[in-house]
């Protein structure tokens, strides 16, 4: 498989407190990329990683393989706001990112009014003081 480069969010709507995971991922790399993310800090603080992950998959015969590099980060100011295109490079090649914009709105501006909910059960109908309960 030819290696291909991605970078990407889980939101591009988002209030100046939340916080973004920043994916860089390679796929049909044989190792971890390398990666300046020191551009993004003019509109965003890193506040973990980057941690990383390797995934393997094995399909008709054919192995793929993709690693993949992940940050959380916070935005510094309102706006729309831009990760720009990063330089990554694995082994000898070097492919550039494309760029990601995020709207960012005041905190107590709501971006979506999303609902959640939550179903919480334990493993075991009766219980014992000090016995664990698997949630």
């Amino acid at each position: 498989m030819a290696l291909q480069v991605t970078a990407s969010v889980d939101r591009d709507h988002c209030s100046i407190d939340d916080l973004i995971t920043f994916k860089i991922e390679a796929e049909g790399a044989s190792s971890f990329p390398k990666v300046d993310i020191k551009s993004i800090l003019r509109d965003f603080s890193i506040i973990s990683g980057p941690s990383q992950q390797t995934n393997m998959q094995w399909v008709n015969g054919s192995i793929t393989n993709s690693r993949t590099m992940t940050w959380s980060i916070v935005p510094k100011r309102e706006g729309l706001l831009n990760i720009p295109s990063l330089t990554v490079k694995v082994k000898r090649k070097t492919i550039k990112t494309k760029p990601i914009k995020i709207q960012v709105v005041s905190s107590n501006q709501k971006t979506k009014d999303l609902d959640l909910f939550i179903l919480a059960e334990i493993d075991k109908d009766q219980v014992y003081l000090g016995e664990q309960v698997t949630l």
